[in-house]
């Protein structure tokens, strides 16, 4: 059981851990089950450990669940088809996520750059994500000005429409996930130790694409031929703290093979991240009635 809640340190948990399992049910239903665990793990330093999980029941349409047909075939078998693993690398970076977009919000410096035969720019932008009200809106800072939108709706900082180009701001945004998706579909490798690991990820067609598209909206109308791409992800002390996007091809210009190259950083600043940032009320209002 413990394995299952803490598997980053599965190799060091003792044999003779104790676990206690509360449960609380309502009219023969369950409703809560609370795990909790106080040891030592097999390590040099005989760490104390304490573990506490809560799984609790939700209501749901049964009419509306809408389970694959892959996946029933695979229940029915008991087997699956995939070797993918929760691994150790894997559930590091995907607890260093879910610790990051856990957080009111989070500020980060964006920096886009492109070499694509006629399109060329170097973009230097930050980007703030905030969940509010039930919303998750992104902000982007631009030339002085602040422009704010989830998927489905853009405006600026007065809730006011924004004019026509500021659409690819909305594209940039989709880096992070992107990264995320990757992560988990994905194979990577990992380089460091300690405090300080680096994941990098080789990128299919589909997901070279995706990036390129993400960084440059108009190089998907200039034919560019893609033959590589990474994502590379850098954690400190357990944090996500930068994820570097690149892409390189060629373009065809006039009659010539020209060379392309796509790249895209996310750096974590968290000394902006603990400034005190809030939604202006009108922005929320245009954003939510869109939702």
């Amino acid at each position: 059981m413990l394995e299952i809640l803490v598997p980053q340190v599965a190799d060091e948990l003792s044999d003779a851990q104790v676990i206690r399992i509360e449960l609380q049910e309502n009219q023969d239903e369950i409703d809560y089950i609370h795990f909790s665990a106080n040891g030592t793990l097999n390590d040099n330093a005989k760490t104390d450990v304490t573990v506490e999980a809560d799984l609790t029941t939700m209501e749901y349409d049964s009419q509306a669940a809408n389970i694959p047909t892959k996946v029933k075939k695979a229940v029915k078998r008991g087997t699956k088809e995939s070797n993918n693993e929760l691994t150790e690398d894997l559930f590091r970076i995907l607890s260093a996520w879910k610790e990051l977009e856990g957080r009111d919000h989070f500020a980060s410096n964006l920096q886009l750059s492109a070499d694509c035969g006629p399109i060329a720019f170097n973009d230097n932008l930050q980007m703030l994500r905030v969940n509010e009200e039930d919303l998750t809106i992104y902000c982007i800072q631009k030339n002085g000005n602040y422009i704010y939108f989830i998927d489905k709706a853009i405006c600026n900082q007065y809730g006011n429409a924004v004019e026509t180009g500021n659409e690819e701001l909305m594209e940039a945004a989709k880096l992070w996930n992107i990264a995320y998706q990757t992560c988990l579909n994905g194979d990577f490798s990992c380089t460091g130790s300690g405090d300080r690991y680096i994941y990098t990820l080789k990128l299919d067609q589909e997901g070279m694409e995706s990036v390129a598209y993400a960084i440059a909206p108009e190089a998907k109308k200039l034919g560019v031929s893609l033959e590589s791409g990474s994502i590379q992800i850098t954690l400190n002390k357990e944090h996500l703290r930068m994820i570097h996007f690149s892409c390189s091809g060629s373009v065809k210009v006039v009659t010539a093979d020209v060379p392309v190259s796509l790249n895209g950083d996310v750096r974590i600043d968290d000394a902006d991240t603990e400034l005190e940032f809030s939604v202006p009320e009108s922005v929320i209002q245009t954003l939510g009635e869109e939702e």
